[in-house]
């Protein structure tokens, strides 16, 4: 069944997610071959998909933005800009036939906020050096890359709007708001960078306050106020600047005991 396999696939890709994982030489090379091997899976299904049913246009849309996550995972991003694009495509076409159909719309925003990163990665290290303007050919790929998180963005307001009351939506609304901070700032559009970095650090807040038990909430919640330190550094009071680096310290101190603990505890139990 090419779902269950699917799941359990992505069950193991999720799992080597985890950036603790990446200085383990042993298992940076599992690592590698789990990525090729998954790509070759991916791949296969595509050449076997019949795109006459929209259920199979769909599993092949997120084989797609798979495959484009993976690719980019190998360091090989022309590919998968390629893939995302083709992946874009098919939910558009999912969203025009459907658009009520929430899983589709959040595919297509989480598919565009990809694409905007990928044109952000083939732009070049050359918008962040020091410099005041950016080339036109800079200019040109950062304004895409910030049309298609805007478009994201849009997408996700509406799946907000309609039901404001689920996390998920929220979330990954937050993660676009960061997402545009970045290219923003990147882009020499310093305040449209700080708007984007502040509304993604008063959802983050939203979501911690009304469950404030959730260790992903907090960690997400320092990193929002990190980001809008970075950002507003050298633009804002000195004072304002501390207090955001204050409230992610506030934030990341009982996760960091937490952790400590929980290796004492592992330690231990190697002893038992």
């Amino acid at each position: 069944n090419y779902r269950e396999a699917r799941d359990t696939l992505n069950g193991i890709l999720n799992r080597f997610d985890d950036k603790r994982l990446l200085d383990v030489p042993r298992l940076k090379e599992l690592r590698q071959d789990v990525l090729e091997k998954s790509l070759a899976f991916y791949q296969g299904i595509l050449k076997e998909t019949d795109t006459a049913d929209p259920a199979v246009r769909f599993d092949a849309a997120l084989a797609l933005e798979q495959t484009a996550h993976i690719q980019a995972a190998l360091g090989r991003p022309r590919e998968a800009e390629e893939n995302m694009r083709r992946a874009v495509d098919l939910f558009d076409q999912l969203a025009a036939e459907r658009p009520k159909d929430e899983e589709v719309s959040s595919h297509l925003a989480g598919c565009l906020g990809q694409l905007g990163l990928l044109c952000r990665f083939r732009a070049g290290p050359g918008v962040d050096a020091v410099k005041e303007s950016l080339a036109p050919a800079e200019r040109a790929t950062m304004d895409e890359a910030e049309g298609y998180l805007r478009r994201a963005l849009r997408l996700q307001e509406s799946l907000c709007e309609a039901q404001p009351d689920r996390p998920r939506w929220r979330e990954e609304l937050a993660g676009t708001h960061r997402d545009l901070a970045g290219i923003c700032q990147s882009a020499r559009k310093l305040e449209l960078a700080a708007e984007h970095a502040r509304a993604a650090l008063a959802i983050r807040s939203e979501l911690f306050a009304a469950d404030a038990a959730n260790s992903n909430y907090a960690a997400a919640l320092a990193q929002a106020h990190v980001h809008v330190g970075r950002i507003s550094a050298g633009h804002e009071p000195l004072g304002q600047v501390e207090s955001h680096y204050a409230e992610a310290a506030a934030r990341l101190e009982p996760l960091v005991r937490e952790a400590e603990q929980g290796a004492e505890s592992a330690r231990e139990l190697e002893h038992l």
